[in-house]
């Protein structure tokens, strides 16, 4: 089992939606620097916890503690997050078929913070479920 915790500076930074004509959007301006600030703090720990990556995982569970719960969509900000551990180098692949266990929540706090969790098998998506859920 691999964990990141990251502190950031701001709220997260959803990835894009669905346009008003099917297409999807781009949320450039915030969405591109807080995704690269977010990978270079995963680069960081995935040095200190001297991983060889990337890694092909089980399962990915993600838990957002924000400040402010106006920050756009889960699934978007998820999906920004992912974004962040590819460029990061940890995953070499986000497709459904190389990760298809994900688990995404959010709840309030005084501070804004990514608890990142990537599971090798079953019984550590179980328990890292369990673990964001307290």
């Amino acid at each position: 089992m691999i964990q990141f915790s990251i502190l950031i500076p701001s709220k997260p930074k959803p990835a894009g939606s669905l346009g008003k004509h099917g297409n999807i959007t781009m949320n450039k301006n915030g969405y591109i620097p807080w995704k690269r600030i977010l990978a270079r703090h995963i680069e960081i720990q995935a040095k200190e916890q001297k991983l060889v990556l990337p890694v092909v995982p089980y399962g990915i569970v993600i838990h957002h503690r924000v400040v402010d719960f106006k920050c756009g969509d889960l699934l978007n900000i998820n999906g920004a997050v992912i974004d962040a551990i590819k460029l990061a180098g940890v995953i070499k692949d986000d497709s459904p078929c190389n990760l298809n266990r994900f688990t995404g929540s959010m709840t309030r706090s005084p501070y804004n913070e990514i608890t990142i969790v990537i599971c090798d098998n079953y019984v550590e998506y179980q328990k890292a479920q369990d673990l964001i859920s307290d």
